[in-house]
Formats: structure tokens, sequence, C-alpha cells
């Protein structure tokens, strides 16, 4: 028996799909090689994408047995290993930039990184592995949702790498898997990083706001809180996004403004009644950093 042929990264890239997506495919076409690295929800999310027809996969929990799957010579690997915090609040990736190296040393596979990292982990990465490799064969997609189910059907998706890169994965999403991305916005793999930890941090202010604010109005009293933030709700504001634009640009549109004193604005531009709010109460402390006397209007 002939040796079966193992499709590569880069003829993946460089293939170019059927205009009929109906179109049966050759049957001299192989199944794709899939390896799965972690034991959590993104893990169980693309085992139980894979289309058993077109594809077939090695799944292993880290580092142990990823010899034995990369002498398999999958064409693609998708890492999706938890990266625990240190006490410090870094990253422990020594085990993570180690898969990482193993698959660059020892493959010729893609790796797709579900896996959620930072801007140092990424510059250890490419250190590591080299720029070249990191830049032909990785694709940074990390999953905003939270459950397995939720990650096969999604309102919003980031991928970050090179064009070619980027082309190859989305064909392999589009033709081997069940999953379905409403919107997918792409980058490089440091801009889906600062979206996907930016996202995090936004999420954490507003619940802290929110919390903040609830226990404000039953302490000042003579409010249902919950009626409030129901009214609250209503308002275009929640969902403005000219609030996500800088204080400084902002401020820039006012005539005769110069960009030495735009710049010495910080937090919510006009913020009269933010300083009114806080002077009610102390327990806003989220607050705090919103104020900025100079942005006060006469």
């Amino acid at each position: 028996m002939s040796e079966e042929k193992v499709v590569s990264w880069d003829e993946m890239s460089q293939a170019k799909p059927s205009n009929d997506e109906s179109a049966e495919a050759p049957r001299s076409v192989e199944k794709l090689r899939v390896a799965v690295i972690g034991n959590n929800y993104l893990s169980r999310a693309v085992n139980a994408s894979l289309d058993v027809k077109s594809t077939d996969c090695q799944a292993i929990e880290g580092v142990e047995g990823i010899d034995d799957v990369l002498a398999w010579r999958p064409n693609i690997v998708f890492i999706t290993t938890d990266i625990p915090l240190m006490k410090n609040d870094t990253l422990d990736d020594a085990d993570f930039i180690n898969i990482c190296n193993k698959v660059a040393k020892g493959s010729q596979a893609g790796v797709c990184i579900k896996t959620t990292i930072n801007i140092e982990t990424i510059d250890r990465l490419i250190s590591t592995v080299g720029q070249d490799w990191f830049v032909n064969k990785v694709v940074y997609a990390p999953e905003l949702e939270e459950t397995a189910e939720a990650v096969l059907n999604n309102d919003l998706s980031f991928m970050g790498g090179h064009p070619d890169a980027l082309e190859a994965l989305t064909g392999i999403i589009k033709h081997t898997t069940h999953i379905t991305s409403k919107n997918v916005l792409t980058g490089t793999p440091h801009e889906v990083a600062f979206a996907v930890l930016g996202i995090a941090g936004f999420k954490a202010v507003k619940q802290t706001y929110w919390s903040q604010y609830h226990q404000s109005v039953i302490d000042i009293e003579g409010a249902n809180p919950m009626i409030v933030r129901r009214m609250m709700e209503q308002s275009p504001v929640m969902t403005d996004t000219s609030l996500m634009t800088p204080t400084y640009v902002r401020a820039m549109t006012e005539d005769g403004m110069l960009l030495k004193k735009a710049r010495s604005y910080g937090g919510e531009y006009a913020n009269t009644a933010v300083k009114m709010m806080v002077g009610m109460t102390d327990r806003l402390t989220v607050l705090d950093e919103c104020i900025n006397l100079r942005n006060l209007k006469d």
C-alpha cells in the first residue's frame, strides 16, 4: 500500500475552494489530520466541531504524548491548554511555550492558538520559535465565548496572523468544522491579544460600576435600584461607541483647542454630572480615575 498523502499547512493556504460548495471532494484527497492539545471547554469545542468524514483527530491534554502525535504528522494543531496565573498575576507560560516549540521543531503543521495569552507571552513565544515560523505557521484565535456550545455558534470571533495563514485556517474551519461565526475580524496576533484583554478589562469595569452604583442608590435611599437600572439600560449611551474615542481626540474638536492642552485631559471629557454623582457617595470608587477637574465646564 502506498504511503498516505498528508496535506501541508502551506498547501492548504494555496488551495482554492470550489465555486460549487456542494461539489464532492476528489476521492484522492486524504482526511485532514487534526491534533488538539488541551483539556477544557476549548478542546471539547474543537473536538465536537470536527467533521468526522473529512478529518482524523488525535487529542492529548498537554506535553505528555506530544512526540507521538507529531510523528503522526498532523496538518493543523489546535493549542487550547490552560495557562496558570502566578501570584504576581503574570502567566506561568513555560509549558505552553514548550508545547509550541515542540510543534515548531517536530512538525510542518499549522498552529491555531485558542488559549488566551498576553503580549509578553506572544513575544516570548516568538523569541523561542523564531519570527519566520511564527509568521508562517501561527494564527492566534482566542475565544470570546465561555462555553463549548457557544464556541460552535458565536456572534464574533477574532483571528490574528499572516494573511496566508489566516486563509488556510478559515478554509479549514469552513470546510471541515461545524463552527459558525457571524462576524470574523482579523488583525495581527498582538492586535487580537490587546482586543481580547481590553474586552475583559471593560467587562470588569462595567460590572464593578453597576455593583457600586446599585449599592449607592440603596445607601442614599429614595429610589428602587432595579427601576433605576432599567431606566438607564434604555439610554443610547450604554452602546455609544463614541465613548471609545480617546478624551484628547474628542477635546480637539473644540475650536481653538491646542493638542498640548487636549492631552492634559483624562477620563470623561464633560464630567460635571459625574463629579456631582461622586459627591453624593464614597461607594463609586471606580469613577475616581475618571474625574479630571480640568475637564469641568464653566
